[in-house]
């Protein structure tokens, strides 16, 4: 996982006001897409949020193995 901080996170949205930019955080967190990391405290706003976050990455889907063996019964 990547740290990123909350002004990162923004940096596309600054120009919207705080509440929309608090229900794009909400919807990254819903989705799974970010963790707040709870050790970097809040941002000191109502409604608060955390200063930085973890980058959820993609788990990778992997096959099970399957080896080119034959079993002759």
């Amino acid at each position: 996982m990547k740290r990123i901080s909350l002004d990162d996170l923004l940096h596309t949205r600054q120009n919207l006001a705080y509440q929309e930019q608090y229900g794009y955080i909400k919807k990254l967190l819903e989705k799974g897409q970010i963790k707040p990391v709870k050790a970097s405290k809040s941002n000191g706003k109502k409604p608060a949020l955390y200063r930085e976050y973890w980058m959820v990455e993609e788990q990778k889907a992997y096959l099970p193995y399957r080896s080119g063996r034959r079993v002759h019964l």
